[in-house]
């Protein structure tokens, strides 16, 4: 797996992804769906920053969860029909969310297995879901369901938490 070089992000692409992770608002009874990534023997269920469903955006805080794993470790991420209906990718940040490191297109898989802990360079980073898409209503934006990794005794991506015990 190769990520792509490292692009500019706009302020106004930083503050999409971060914004829900300071705010508070959902939508609909049945809330979003959850995106599964399995690291080794142990599998988290992600929730998102935020979703588009119809024609309103929910965005929800929500701390990632950091998991801690030995290098080359391939990581399998899963995701519902209907986000892979969309398109998807696997966004790649430093250890403080805010730097966008590269992107994986994962196409419109249910599921992705062409990471490994150690393809990114820093011992600490974000992988970032990111369902493409997103309806007028929602201003472009759809679904973004972030994790934290870490590479076992290299360091603790800043503003994580302590990893998770299992799934």
């Amino acid at each position: 797996m190769v990520v792509s070089s490292p692009r500019a992000v706009g302020a106004a692409a930083v503050l999409a992804l971060l914004a829900p992770l300071a705010a508070g608002c959902g939508s609909g009874s049945s809330g979003p769906p959850s995106v599964t990534v399995a690291v080794g023997d142990r599998t988290v269920q992600l929730q998102p920053t935020q979703y588009c469903s119809g024609d309103k955006l929910g965005l929800y805080k929500v701390t990632p969860p950091v998991i801690a794993a030995p290098p080359a470790t391939r990581v399998v991420v899963t995701v519902p029909a209907a986000v892979a209906a969309h398109g998807w990718a696997v966004q790649v940040y430093d250890d403080t969310l805010k730097n966008k490191i590269g992107e994986v297109e994962a196409g419109k898989a249910t599921r992705f297995d062409q990471i490994t802990t150690s393809d990114p360079a820093p011992a600490g980073y974000y992988l970032v879901v990111s369902e493409h898409g997103g309806s007028t209503g929602c201003k472009g934006l759809a679904g973004a369901w972030p994790v934290g990794f870490l590479r076992a005794g290299e360091g603790t991506p800043a503003g994580g938490s302590a990893p998770p015990t299992g799934g």
